[in-house]
């Protein structure tokens, strides 16, 4: 649990948002085949609604929400399973499943930009946890629910980030790496997070300090609350993060 987050400064600016896969090229059928498990020959009709809900809820929640239901989770993990040679996504596999997912859309460069970050040992393997983590990546672009995604997935995220032999915190390469993957200029976040400072901070200060747990966290909340607002879908604040999961059989990673 993340607990209470930091009073944030309330100034924004407009994010421009350039990013190397189109969102809208998502494909919708295979994505919910995942999450409702049609996808694999053992489904049936019991995985087809998450506990504690009936079909007509179920089809009113997002993309994102509906995967971290415990029956979208556990969808997805074996839809995970049903494509690992194992417990883990080698590159090619990797490689074919976006592809797919976004209709050859992708160039395989972008691709394997996402493999790299996912690749958090450099192993050459995506595990399950990071596989899920991609999921939610699309899921929370397709819906504007960046934030929500935050909220989710932003503990494992900064354990993923950072070198397990560093604690000093994240270096600014490493900072941005997740907002490379959602789309967001780079140039424009040190622009974004000094502002929110009203000047305080310098860019050469941000550039060179490290960046620790609940920095990481307050930063990116506040971008992607802004993010999310730029694409007119969702109205979540700050100050609502701890509420952002209101359906009871949502989960957190």
């Amino acid at each position: 649990k993340i607990g209470h987050l930091p009073f944030f400064w309330r100034n924004s600016i407009k994010i421009e948002m350039q990013s190397n896969i189109d969102i809208h090229h998502l494909n919708t059928t295979i994505f919910k085949g995942i999450i409702h498990g049609s996808l694999l020959a053992s489904s049936s009709e019991d995985t087809m609604s998450p506990r504690g809900t009936n079909r007509v809820e179920w089809s009113d929640m997002s993309l994102l929400d509906l995967l971290h239901t415990r029956t979208g989770k556990d969808n997805a993990f074996r839809y995970f399973v049903s494509m690992t040679n194992g417990n883990y996504l080698d590159e090619h596999t990797f490689v074919l499943f976006f592809r797919e997912l976004f209709s050859y859309t992708v160039d395989e460069a972008t691709i394997l930009d996402f493999f790299d970050f996912l690749d958090e040992d450099h192993s050459g393997m995506v595990m399950w946890k990071s596989f899920y983590i991609l999921l939610g990546i699309f899921a929370a672009l397709y819906c504007s629910e960046c934030l929500k995604f935050l909220f989710f997935h932003g503990e494992s995220i900064y354990e993923m980030l950072i070198n397990s032999t560093d604690q000093a915190g994240l270096t600014w390469n490493q900072f941005t790496r997740l907002s490379t993957m959602l789309g967001i200029r780079e140039k424009f976040i040190a622009t974004f997070i000094i502002k929110e400072y009203n000047g305080k901070m310098d860019r050469d200060t941000l550039l060179n300090k490290r960046i620790d747990r609940e920095e990481f966290i307050r930063y990116y909340a506040r971008l992607l609350e802004t993010y999310d607002k730029n694409n007119y879908i969702s109205t979540a604040r700050v100050e609502d993060f701890e509420r952002m999961c209101t359906n009871p059989g949502c989960q957190i990673l």
